[in-house]
């Protein structure tokens, strides 16, 4: 192979099932190659990493530093292994560790548990079965509550819980929080308050110090540190696909970005759905009730996933509604009865790694992605949730919590299900559909398909190539009817 090239990046992402690949030219923000290639998580992530250069290259690569030689620009994420599995610990379960909670998940991370109050002796033994890779430590607004987070963070310190605590309440107790939690041999990292007043979100110092306890730590516990000797950047696969959503929407100095934009992600496990958007009311008369909505909001359903929770689904809808769904997308090709679909259904969720093998597989696929989508939605979206009574005013004012996304000009799909192009509109037009009195999700935004696949590969490069992550991100995003 010939020298390093200052010019081309390779941007990597490694998931539990596929490791992908794409090299870009900086200077002419272009993509001049992709691959994919299994991903071997089980057996050491460099095997599936050096398939992947081959199919890259073309080339016969026998080690990693002869395939990645050529690139001036290393980048990589990844959700392999489960993906950044973390606990929130709050003051009150409405405000701080829903506070705790959006920044884990802003920061790219998977909320397996939140508690609140002052943790007993049950509470840490769900943490210590939760086995958390992270925990992020929250209570108190900058001046208010000391007891909670100091209480806590000695449950902590005398537990058997190992992994890395970032500690991100209140500042005032900050250096005694840290102190107890260092007595008790844990690693901990501090952060600025995630919540310094009352409703006020602040998630960006947390949200980096998640980061770097990802890129130093968790990446050896996923069997990635392989890959962390040779790339120097390394994040959540989560969080590179919001920074991706955020830059499509703001542009960059030289180059307008979309606007405000929602992101739906279906995959086997998980639904991820991604708000570029401020969603504050947009008439007069509404009033906001709860914690501030963040720009660039992430949510993750855990329980909708057209794989790992297959059944889960059935189980929220009723397999009636499935095979209802499913006469939307399938035709005269398969299966339709009720036991046939929950026989498929059950098969699915044992084996994740299944594709379909038939149109009516295939159709099945799209049924239950689009379930997710539009529940995914319907929970992402905020909702007016009643009214307020004013002698001073001549009509009630409404009451709105979350996110009014009525007017989002833009919807997005991406991810494995939406590389069946043919049914990305309909999979997309769905997910809008019967959301229910008071939900606030869009009503008649453009439909759009990230083509290309290059959300994620976008918010990799955003920090170091701000144009060439736009121009990625523009180029592979193609309008549907």
């Amino acid at each position: 192979m010939d020298g390093v090239n200052s010019e081309l990046a390779l941007l990597v992402d490694i998931g539990s099932t596929y490791t992908k690949m794409i090299s870009v030219d900086i200077g002419r923000n272009l993509v001049v190659g992709r691959s994919a290639a299994p991903s071997t998580v089980g057996r050491g992530v460099q095997h599936g990493l050096l398939e992947a250069l081959r199919r890259l290259t073309g080339e016969p690569v026998s080690s990693l530093k002869e395939g990645l030689s050529p690139f001036g620009h290393l980048f990589a994420s990844s959700s392999a292994a489960g993906g950044l599995r973390m606990v929130v610990i709050g003051l009150v379960a409405s405000l701080t560790v829903e506070a705790g909670r959006r920044t884990a998940l802003g920061a790219g991370a998977k909320v397996i548990g939140g508690f609140g109050d002052k943790l007993g002796p049950q509470e840490i033994s769900r943490i210590e079965e939760l086995s958390p890779d992270i925990i992020l430590l929250a209570g108190g607004t900058d001046g208010g509550d000391r007891d909670t987070i100091l209480h806590n963070a000695m449950a902590v310190a005398l537990s058997k819980i190992c992994c890395p605590v970032v500690a991100s309440g209140n500042r005032e107790c900050a250096g005694e929080v840290a102190h107890i939690l260092q007595s008790g041999r844990k690693e901990v990292r501090t952060a600025e308050n995630v919540m310094p007043d009352l409703l006020k979100l602040n998630p960006v110092s947390a949200g980096k110090e998640i980061r770097d306890v990802f890129f130093e730590r968790i990446t050896e516990a996923k069997g990635l540190e392989v890959v962390k000797q040779w790339f120097p950047v390394i994040m959540p696969t989560p969080m590179a696909v919001l920074q991706g959503a955020s830059i499509l929407s703001q542009g960059t100095s030289d180059a307008p970005g979309l606007g405000e934009l929602i992101v739906l992600d279906v995959g086997g496990a998980t639904t991820d759905v991604h708000s570029i958007a401020w969603g504050k009311p947009k008439h007069g008369g509404v009033v906001m009730e709860g914690l501030e909505e963040p720009f660039a909001k992430r949510t993750v359903e855990g329980d909708l996933g057209i794989r790992c929770n297959a059944s889960t689904i059935v189980g929220h809808m009723g397999l009636p509604a499935v095979q209802e769904e499913l006469g939307c997308f399938a035709g005269d090709s398969g299966p339709s009865s009720e036991a046939e679909l929950l026989h498929h259904v059950n098969l699915l969720s044992r084996d994740t790694t299944r594709l379909p093998e038939t149109p009516w597989e295939r159709e099945v696929d799209f049924a239950l992605a689009s379930v997710c989508l539009r529940i995914a939605l319907n929970r992402h979206a905020g909702r007016m949730i009643g009214e307020i009574h004013s002698s001073m005013a001549m009509k009630p004012f409404l009451i709105q919590r979350g996110k009014d996304l009525r007017e989002v000009p833009h919807l997005i799909g991406t991810g494995g299900i939406f590389s069946y192009q043919e049914r990305a509109a309909d999979l997309l037009r769905r997910s809008l559909q019967n959301q229910g009195d008071g939900v606030l999700s869009p009503v008649s935004p453009a439909l759009h398909l990230d083509s290309g696949y290059l959300l994620w590969a976008a918010g990799l490069l955003q920090e170091a190539a701000p144009g060439t992550a736009f121009a990625i991100a523009r180029e592979s995003l193609r309008r549907v009817e």
